[in-house]
Parts: C-alpha cells; sequence; structure tokens
C-alpha cells in the first residue's frame, strides 16, 4: 500500500513538473519564500494563505533549505496536531528524492535517508486545512 501510494505521488509529481515548469534555481515552483535551516534546531511555523503554492493543487507550502557538508544519514520531521503534514524533499538540480506523508506519528511526516553532501530543499505542505507546525531536520540515529 505505502509503495503504492509512494509511486502514485512520484507520477503525479512527475506530470506537475512538466505541467508547470521550472524557475532558475531547477526546482518546480515559484516560490521565492526559503527559510535556511541548521540541523537539529526545530522551526516552528504555520502554513496560511499568503504561503507559496502549488500550481498543480492550489495548496499552500513552506520551502525551507538545508546544505551538509559530508554524507550523512538524516530525519526530517514534520509536526501538527491542527493538519495532516507532507513532505517533499528535493535535491540541488531540483529533482525529487522523496515524499511522505505519514511516516511519522499519527498525521506526521517522517523522511529518513542517507544524503551526500550538498543542498537540498524541502516543501513542508498539507492537503487539508492549514495551521502551526514545527520541522525538524536532525541527523537520525541508525
Amino acid at each position: 500500500m505505502k509503495r503504492t501510494r509512494h509511486t502514485a505521488h512520484l507520477l503525479l509529481l512527475s506530470l506537475l513538473v512538466g505541467a508547470c515548469g521550472t524557475t532558475d534555481s531547477g526546482f518546480e515552483d515559484d516560490c521565492d519564500q526559503t527559510v535556511e535551516l541548521a540541523l537539529g534546531q526545530p522551526y516552528q511555523a504555520v502554513l496560511n494563505a499568503q504561503d507559496c503554492r502549488r500550481e498543480a493543487d492550489d495548496t499552500a507550502f513552506d520551502q525551507y533549505r538545508f546544505v551538509l557538508d559530508e554524507e550523512l544519514s538524516i530525519q526530517i520531521d514534520m509536526m501538527s496536531v491542527q493538519f495532516n503534514s507532507f513532505l517533499w524533499l528535493y535535491d540541488d538540480d531540483g529533482d525529487l528524492i522523496e515524499s511522505d506523508d505519514n511516516d511519522g506519528n499519527a498525521n506526521n511526516a517522517r523522511i529518513t535517508r542517507v544524503l551526500r553532501a550538498g543542498t537540498y530543499m524541502i516543501h513542508a505542505n498539507t492537503h487539508e486545512s492549514m495551521g502551526a507546525y514545527t520541522l525538524l531536520v536532525r541527523p537520525s540515529i541508525p
């Protein structure tokens, strides 16, 4: 079930990328509001109507960037008690690495994987109502 859902998300994303184009950064959106993240530091934010919008489904998202100086196993958590969290992780070229909507507890999203040194972009998103959430990128515990 999870693999089918993930495959469906990847198929949808590939269609979206073809339909909406890219910015100079290579990412599939036109968002100019990017927050730099530090590993291990929780970031609290609110998804609202003034945030960036996904062209395909008109849902709000916040955009984050983080840099790894060396290969590292990381865990990205998006936690909210107000909505079902959804994460998108992109590499420096704007290619989707992974997306998730329920691998954290309850309605929280979690991505855990080994990443090479480089710059990465996260889209914190929901397909439901908007509200407050916490985003945390940290080294994962093997």
